[in-house]
This record gives structure tokens, sequence and C-alpha cells, in this order.
């Protein structure tokens, strides 16, 4: 039993990416920021662990979002607590996970750790879950991830709410956008105030493509 509830669409995506999962062709689910797309692939993803018994890797572009897939995956499948660990990082972000062993079956790392350790990574792997794979999937990092799982024959479920529009490695199995979420009256429609201000905002970007906390916290001030 699970603690969130499915809407429809999302019982739709989970069938769609579960079905069409392969070890060839990366496939994508893109459903809009708020539309619970970590949900779907956490549902993907152990649905695929009770058929073929093997690991899940989350992979990222960021420990904080990796945070979320895995405080999302603890509240909704409590009994996969005690089997996610984390490949790389110092801990600080994903306090709660220890460095993962050969127990652990619930796996998570970023592109950039991933890169540098893919080698350490303990097969076998039944999937490797892509978050925000619009992020890097043509570059580098992404093409390592992509050869490695070509060459393991390990599947690939892409999610994100913004993906490539000008060719992209995966193929999208099922879309859900903003604007349809919001006609369905699953999403509200933002009203947006503007006010002009005096401050001069040059962010700097961190390595993985966000503003910096030091830009945020000056733009807080």
């Amino acid at each position: 039993m699970t603690s969130q509830e499915l809407r429809p669409y999302q019982e739709d995506a989970i069938d769609a990416a579960y079905a069409e999962l392969n070890c060839l062709n990366p496939i994508l689910v893109s459903i809009a920021t708020g539309g619970g797309k970590t949900l779907v692939a956490n549902h993907v993803a152990q649905r695929m662990q009770l058929t073929n018994g093997r690991k899940t890797l989350y992979v990222s572009k960021s420990w904080e979002l990796l945070k979320q897939a895995a405080t999302s995956l603890r509240r909704n499948f409590p009994h996969a607590e005690k089997l996610m660990g984390r490949i790389g990082g110092d801990g600080s972000c994903l306090s709660f996970l220890p460095r993962a062993t050969t127990k652990h079956s619930a796996l998570y790392t970023t592109l950039h750790s991933f890169k540098r350790q893919h080698h350490q990574v303990d097969q076998p792997l039944g999937l490797i879950v892509y978050d925000e794979s619009h992020f890097a999937e043509k570059r580098l990092l992404g093409q390592v991830l992509f050869t490695y799982a070509r060459d393991h024959r390990i599947p690939v479920l892409g999610v994100t709410a913004t993906p490539n529009a000008d060719g992209s490695n995966f193929r999208n199995v099922y879309s859900r956008s903003f604007n349809e979420l919001v006609d369905d009256g699953y999403l509200a429609r933002p009203i947006f105030i503007t006010h002009k201000t005096q401050t001069d905002f040059h962010p700097e970007l961190s390595t993985a493509g966000d503003f910096s906390p030091r830009s945020l916290n000056l733009l807080a001030r």
C-alpha cells in the first residue's frame, strides 16, 4: 500500500512507461511541474523491482533533486527506506541515506558522481531513472549514462517537465502539459504581479545550471 492516492493521468503514465520500457531505447514521461512526475517514476521503479528483483539507479543533476525523489519514495513506499543508498556525495544533502552497499536496491547519484564512479555501481540494475532528463542529455554526462545503460542492457526512464524540442535520445511515451492539468482541475493557473525595483541582478550559475546559493541569498536580502 502507498500513502498517496494516484490521479487517473498518473496511473496512465505509469502503465504507459511500464509497457514501453526496453533495453534499446530510452523512454520519456513528460509531466508539467507539480503534476507528480517523481511519484510516477517511483511507482514504475517499484513495479519493475517486483517483476525482476533488480536494483533501480536514480540519477539527476543535483543532490537536492535526488533528495526530493528519495523523500517521495520513503513516504509512499515505507518498506523501501532500509533499501536506499547513495553513490558519492558527502551526505550533507541526503543525510538520511547511507553510502550504498550490496543490500541497497534503490541507489541515488548525480550525473557528475556517476561519470566518476559508474564502474563501481553494483549490478544487476533493472532500471535507471533519469530525473530532469533534459539536462545534459546531449553532453558528455548524459552520453556516459546512455552508453553504460546500452552496454549493460538496462532500460532508462527519463522524466521531465521540459523535454528537449530539438531532438532527443528519448522516445516520449506519455505527456501531460501544464495547460492540460489546469483545464482538468489538477493545477491552478498562476497570477503574475510585477513590481519594479532598483536591483540589478546578475546571478551566478552552479555546475548543474541552477542559481548558486550565494546568488539566491543576495536576491533574498
